[in-house]
């Protein structure tokens, strides 16, 4: 997900190179210090981020922003 190892190694890389918008889907949302340190991190150098939670689709599709 979004917030998994790679989402926030690809966030960081497109952070990097100019992204001022992210949308960081989670079926669990931000759970670690280490997660909402990177998601402050990013805001601090104003970029956009939206973290949405997404229920299992057994479970329907709502999304829920974080």
């Amino acid at each position: 997900g979004g917030l998994g190892g790679f989402g926030l190694e690809l966030a960081e890389w497109l952070v990097g190179r100019g992204a001022r918008f992210l949308t960081l889907t989670s079926r669990s949302g931000v759970r670690t210090a280490f997660q909402k340190k990177r998601v402050m991190t990013w805001r601090k150098k104003g970029v956009d981020v939206q973290v949405r939670g997404w229920k299992r689709a057994g479970e329907g599709l709502e999304g829920e922003g974080l």
